[in-house]
Formats: C-alpha cells, sequence, structure tokens
C-alpha cells in the first residue's frame, strides 16, 4: 500500500512538471522554462536585475519667482488633470497667480492672456469645434507675441495637430518606459535625472517639424521639447500630471519660471497675420509691471523684430512722468532710449536705437508703475 502511494505521488509530481513546461513570455518562444512547479527554483535561470530609474529627490518651493499663469480648462476630459497641474504650481510656485478659462466666454480669450505669461494647457482633448477654435487662435496670437504656451501630454494627439504650434503625425502612450534626457544643460531640464521613469503615463510623438528642439525622448521618440514661435515659445512635455511625481513637476516648474533663452535659440520669422506696419492694439498692449493695480496702457512698438530700428508709441491720457529702457536677459541696461520727464497728453513717438542683435526687453515706467515687453532686434532685413 505505501509502495502504491509513493508511485502515486510521483506520478503527479511528473505530470505538474510537464504541464508547467511552457514559455513564460511570446518573447521567448525559443527558451521555454519552468515554472509553478516543485523543480523551478533548481533550472530556472535568475531574472535581470531591473533598474528603478524613479527619482526620490524633493522639490523645494520658489517663494522667489511670480508668474501669471493662465489655465485652459476647457474639456470635461481634461479637468482632473487641469486641476493636478494647478495644484503643483500652487505648492511650489506658491507666487504665481492664475487666470482660468471659461467656455462661457471665448471671445475673450485674446484680451484675458494679454495679461499674463504663461498659458498651461494640461492634457488638451476633445471639446465643442467653436471652443477649440477660439483657443487656438488665442494661443497661436499669444505665442506669436512673446508669450510662453505649455502644453502636457495627452493621447489625443489630433488635438495637438489642430493647434498647430507645432508639425506632428502621430502620438502613443507610453507606461514606465524610461525617460532620456537628450539636452541635459536646458533650462527645462534643470535638476532632473538624464533617465527616470513614472507611474504616469508619458506620451512620445512622431514629430515632423524641422524647428522642433527635442529634450528628451522615449525609446527615440521625442516626449519633451519646444518649437521658438514668433516672439515666444511652444513647450510640449509629454507626461500625466495625475500623480505628483518629482521629475515631470520639476520640468513643469521648469518651464513656467525659468528664463529659456539660451544659446543657439533660433528666432522663427513672425507669421504675417500677426505683424504688420501698424499693429493690432490687442497684440501690442503692455500689462506686464508692477503696483497694486494696472491699468490698461496703449503702448505699441513696430516693427518687432526689427533689423535697424524700430518705433515705440506712447498714447497718454493725462501729462505723466514717463522714462523708457532696454535692458538684456540679464536685466542690465543697455541703453536709455528716454530719461525721465513729463509727457501728454497725447501720441508720443519714440526711435528704439540700432543695438547689437539680440533678444531685449524694454522697460517703459509710467504713474508708478514699470511695463515690460520683449523686443528682437534682428542681424537680417
Amino acid at each position: 500500500m505505501y509502495r502504491v502511494a509513493f508511485y502515486t505521488f510521483l506520478g503527479f509530481i511528473g505530470l505538474n512538471g510537464l504541464w508547467s513546461f511552457r514559455p513564460l513570455d511570446v518573447s521567448f518562444e525559443q527558451n521555454p522554462s519552468i515554472y509553478n512547479s516543485i523543480l523551478a527554483q533548481l533550472v530556472r535561470p535568475e531574472p535581470a536585475p531591473e533598474i528603478d530609474y524613479r527619482s526620490t529627490v524633493s522639490i523645494v518651493p520658489d517663494t522667489f519667482t511670480h508668474r501669471r499663469v493662465f489655465m485652459f480648462d476647457y474639456s470635461s476630459y481634461g479637468s482632473p488633470y487641469n486641476g493636478k497641474v494647478k495644484a503643483i504650481i500652487e505648492r511650489y510656485l506658491p507666487n504665481t497667480t492664475f487666470a482660468e478659462f471659461s467656455n462661457s466666454e471665448p471671445e475673450s480669450l485674446i484680451s484675458q492672456l494679454s495679461n499674463c505669461d504663461v498659458a498651461v494647457v494640461a492634457y488638451p482633448s476633445t471639446a465643442a469645434k467653436g471652443v477649440l477654435q477660439a483657443v487656438n487662435k488665442a494661443l497661436k496670437q499669444f505665442v506669436q507675441s512673446g508669450g510662453t504656451v505649455i502644453l502636457t501630454g495627452t493621447h489625443e494627439f489630433e488635438i495637438l495637430q489642430q493647434m498647430g504650434l507645432f508639425d506632428l503625425d502621430f502620438g502613443y502612450y507610453s507606461k514606465e518606459r524610461p525617460i532620456h534626457i537628450n539636452k541635459s544643460a536646458h533650462p527645462i531640464c534643470q535638476g532632473v535625472h538624464n533617465d527616470f521613469a513614472l507611474s504616469n503615463f508619458s506620451y512620445p510623438l512622431d514629430v515632423s517639424d524641422p524647428a522642433f528642439v527635442t529634450l528628451a525622448d522615449v525609446d527615440g521618440y521625442p516626449v519633451i521639447g519646444y518649437k521658438n514661435v514668433g516672439l515666444g515659445k511652444a513647450i510640449y512635455i509629454g507626461v500625466e500630471y495625475y500623480f505628483d511625481e518629482s521629475e515631470s513637476s520639476q520640468i513643469l516648474l521648469n518651464a513656467i519660471s525659468r528664463d529659456l533663452e539660451v544659446e543657439n535659440d533660433h528666432i522663427v520669422e513672425v507669421d504675417p497675420l500677426f505683424q504688420s506696419s501698424s499693429p493690432r492694439k490687442n497684440e501690442e498692449l503692455l500689462f506686464a509691471g508692477t503696483g497694486p493695480k494696472m491699468e490698461e496702457v496703449d503702448l505699441k512698438i513696430y516693427p518687432n523684430p526689427y533689423y535697424s530700428k524700430a518705433t515705440l508709441d506712447i498714447n497718454v491720457a493725462k501729462p505723466t512722468p514717463v522714462m523708457v529702457e532696454m535692458t538684456d536677459k540679464l536685466g542690465r541696461i543697455v541703453a536709455l532710449v528716454f530719461p525721465k520727464k513729463t509727457i501728454g497728453p497725447g501720441l508720443c513717438r519714440f526711435e528704439l536705437p540700432n543695438i547689437n542683435p539680440g533678444i531685449y526687453f524694454l522697460q517703459v515706467q509710467m504713474g508708478g508703475q514699470t511695463y515690460v515687453r520683449k523686443v528682437v532686434k534682428s542681424s537680417t532685413n
């Protein structure tokens, strides 16, 4: 009886071993491994060690940077992501002020954007046709006039195509694939490891735009990058922000808060639709500055970019002390356009100097307020 039980036990082991002899994965069909059997630990090779690319670096909140950020919350699908992105910005850039898009007033988008530094479109997705048209028009005009537009990742890459800020053929989503930084010295990539993975999805694109600068990729496909459009930048950060992860959050904060003008940046000529000898008012109103309350001031700079000289027009409603300076990106004064004097009322016209090619900031001090505008001095006519 014991002998029968012993052989029955051996037979059970043999059947179990034969049943367990099958491939672990379709990619290893030529080398099947035994698993889930008593002999598994004896014959199965040790698995290759996995590399954990996730960062444990903590982000220190920046209490010095002040930015005015416009959040585009125009679709019910993207609303949760919009709220989470806003929460990340509020946590690490506590001095940020926000404005948000209202579907009920698409015609006011352009004027709302003119009072902001950065526009953030968190997880752009499908919305009503009229809403998308208004968003796309406002974003293009905003970036052409010198603003920064940040687009975060989305599985609906067709929406990015419709925006027309850069050319792409298709996009896909990736889970836990390592992201590789190509340009670690760029301001957007500062403080980020060269290789990292996320619990959130990433959204690589097949970008066909030759002016698009790739900063990071997933398996060779761009996942973070930007394009200079007119006087501004369109930045793509192809990650999801459903969870706050240090690497992706740091990249977002860099894109919002840092000076993104770096060596070898290429300035793309302004689309004729947004450039004329007499700029439209809603493109040239300057609201940036300091003080408890900013008033609308009609200042026009044309042409911009300019080759040898440009004109600044200021329409003054009442006699006002005015001083105009040009500074470089480091804040150093390169030209005193107009010393402090009381001018007006009426139209006052000033000529900008023929200085070295580069990117400058025109600072107009009026009535206790300072209004700032980016000016590009071109090397070619």
